[in-house]
């Protein structure tokens, strides 16, 4: 047992403890870039981690480091505590760039690694993907195609997970299928994607194998209709405020005029009854106009019966377009020929971006809604007239040089161009126009051989929803430095917003500007880019759905890590239909009260006109006949009616009352 603990003590000493998950071996094009995942041990989320090139555990030179950036832009390491993955990127390689190892510091003991092997040619690698980095949204499927040249057995593997290597399988719980059925090419299909997939897969031929990282997102194009449906509805709100506004005004003017006419009438009545005549008028109507000069023509005078009762005259107005249609014509002639030499301007994209020699930039291009379908390309060249096709999204480049994508729930693709030398300066994003002139705008490389006069870090960075996100933006200049997305606004001061999103800045570093944007949401997701003077270097982010574990992390017995019962938050926010809702609602209770108000007063002075017209009296006039001599016996009352209508009858004082029965009786 101690002869055993002996060798084990040795054997670590020599070549570290293995706590340390990453590949074995990868096959790298001279030139490129490659990234390297290394799964480390939860107890190791606090320790600093390092690149170590060498071919042997006790010779190995530092690389690189998470507290000791490299400033010669070799090398570059990342560390995600959420995930234990640290990544370390390599740049520039050649064929001395061949043995590394990722390595945990230890604070008083043997720090722990583990190798990795890099077989760099200069040709076409044995094994290579279109994109180490590859976004999925959330429920949908992603199709990762894996390019190899030799006849070893293929398979999909997680790293420090399981791996598939038949037609079909699983990781996580997700289904993986795999096909080779178009030449020399690997594909692998991952169906219903969930947030928890996101990390470090690779494909693998044997023994090498070839990283890809895979975000799993919200799909944007759900999170970005909400601005539109927000838009839309305080539209037709402001439609239905302007129409109940004119509604309530005509209302009020027929009330108005109704009760006019109302009045009108009964003092006409009052009139008739204290004249018992009826008096009858006859009145013109009359409809007034506002008439607006505009150009006043000779036309004949219109001639009118003389007993046409209503009359409504109407005005001709003719006004001249000529000259404005004539200055249209020039400007769309002018437009035409701009656009022959240049293009149309219809896709924003930066203006000067400094790179290094030998190294990678992506560069993203947003182009309207119209060309979502059409084929986008990259064309190098200094002159829009003269430029060559690099790469085309129908059409992708196998030398490794070039290559495009095309995000059409965003409306951007984007290119990146490998290898960069002081050749590649020029070059334009086009869309392509069937039967038309292509759309294109032109930007520019300023390679150098050292340090770029403004980068950052990382173009691909990743954020959690409702958290906070830093870029540190490197710069050697002295011009006002700005931050700025994509085909929207840029904040140039301490601090401000962009899309509601706050974003302060600092320059507390000597040379670095630093960006924080706070309380991100999945709509922030999109390319931004820092800005000096007429120089810029995008940065893509991509906001996700941070993972709520409910236990422990398990570590198992070859080192790998497992996650039990996770829950995610759902990414949707109620409150951004409350301010639409509330106005809704608060102008229908508007309405209904105005409505009722309405209804109240106008029962009440129909009321007023029933009973101001049923007030009829009807008088009778009593008168007391002789007898005559033929009917003794008989006695005749005569009665004579008259209707005077609405006038009230004259009350006569008690005396004159009882005279007038005296005289009635006397006669009788």
């Amino acid at each position: 047992m101690a002869a055993h603990l002996i060798v084990l003590l040795l054997f670590s000493g020599l070549k570290g403890v293995h706590s340390i998950t990453t590949v074995n071996k990868v096959s790298v094009t001279a030139g490129k870039s490659v990234s390297i995942p290394c799964l480390y041990e939860s107890q190791y989320m606090n320790h600093v981690k390092y690149l170590c090139e060498g071919q042997y555990w006790t010779s190995c030179s530092y690389a690189v480091k998470t507290n000791k950036p490299d400033r010669s832009g070799k090398y570059s390491i990342s560390d995600d505590k959420k995930q234990q993955i640290f990544t370390v990127t390599i740049n520039q390689l050649t064929n001395k760039n061949t043995d590394y190892w990722c390595v945990v510091e230890i604070n008083g003991g043997s720090d722990h690694g583990e190798s990795f092997q890099l077989l760099v040619t200069s040709g076409t690698p044995s094994l290579y993907v279109d994109h180490q980095q590859i976004t999925g949204y959330i429920g949908k499927n992603i199709t990762i195609r894996c390019h190899h040249s030799n006849s070893g057995g293929m398979k999909w593997c997680r790293l420090g997970r399981n791996c598939v290597t038949g037609s079909s399988g699983s990781i996580d719980g997700t289904t993986a299928t795999t096909n080779m059925t178009e030449p020399n090419v690997f594909t692998v299909t991952m169906s219903g994607l969930k947030p928890e997939d996101s990390g470090w897969y690779w494909c693998a031929e044997g023994d090498i194998q070839i990283p890809v990282h895979l975000t799993v997102t919200e799909e944007l194009i759900t999170r970005a209709s909400f601005p539109v449906m927000i838009l839309i509805m305080t539209a037709l709100i402001l439609i239905a405020i302007v129409l109940f506004i004119q509604f309530i005004l005509r209302r009020i003017y027929c009330i108005l005029l109704h009760r006019v006419s109302e009045s009108s009438l009964v003092l006409l009545e009052q009139s008739k009854a204290e004249s018992l005549t009826t008096v009858t008028e006859q009145g013109n109507e009359v409809t007034y106009s506002t008439v607006l000069y505009m150009q006043t023509t000779q036309a004949p005078k219109p001639s009118f019966a003389e007993s046409d009762v209503d009359n409504m005259y109407s005005s001709v107005f003719y006004h001249k377009e000529t000259k404005y249609k004539m200055g249209m014509a020039a400007h769309l002639i002018g437009l035409l020929l701009f656009s022959g030499l240049k293009g149309v301007q219809s896709i924003t994209t930066v203006s000067k971006v400094s790179v290094t020699a030998g190294k990678s930039v992506s560069i993203p291009c947003l182009y309207e809604s119209q060309y979502m379908n059409h084929v986008k390309y990259l064309c190098e060249g200094q002159y829009w007239t003269s430029c060559s096709y690099a790469v085309k999204t129908n059409k992708p480049d196998r030398s490794g040089k070039y290559s495009i994508s095309d995000d059409k729930k965003q409306q951007i693709f984007t290119v990146t161009i490998n290898q960069l030398t002081n050749k590649n300066t020029h070059y334009w994003c086009v869309v392509e126009i069937n039967g038309g002139l292509d759309h294109g705008e032109l930007f520019r490389l300023s390679v150098t051989t050292g340090t770029p006069s403004l980068y950052v870090d990382h173009q691909q960075i990743t954020g959690y929803i409702g958290e906070n996100i830093t870029i540190r933006c490197h710069h050697s200049n002295s011009g006002g430095m700005k931050w700025c997305r994509l085909g929207r606004k840029c904040v140039t001061g301490s601090s401000g917003s962009i899309n509601r999103t706050t974003v302060t800045t600092n320059m507390t570093e000597p040379n670095v500007f630093t960006v924080t944007m706070s309380g991100l949401k999945p709509e922030d997701s999109g390319w931004y880019w820092c800005a000096e003077g007429d120089i810029q270097i995008p940065v893509h982010l991509t906001v996700t759905e941070k993972p709520i574990t409910t236990s422990t992390h398990t570590v198992t017995g070859n080192g790998t890590n497992t996650l039990e019962n996770e829950e995610y938050r759902a990414s949707f926010d109620p409150k951004i239909l409350i301010i639409p809702l509330s106005v809704l609602i608060l102008i229908v209770i508007v309405v209904l009260i105005i409505w009722f108000i309405l209804r109240h007063k106008q029962s009440k002075a129909e009321s007023s006109a029933t009973a101001m017209a049923g007030e009829e009296v009807t008088y009778s006039e009593v008168r007391a006949k002789k007898r005559s001599s033929a009917k003794v016996d008989e006695e005749v009352t005569f009665s004579n009616l008259e209707h005077v209508g609405r006038k009230t009858p004259e009350v006569l004082p008690v005396s004159m009352r009882n005279r007038k029965l005296q005289d009635f009786t006397e006669e009788t």
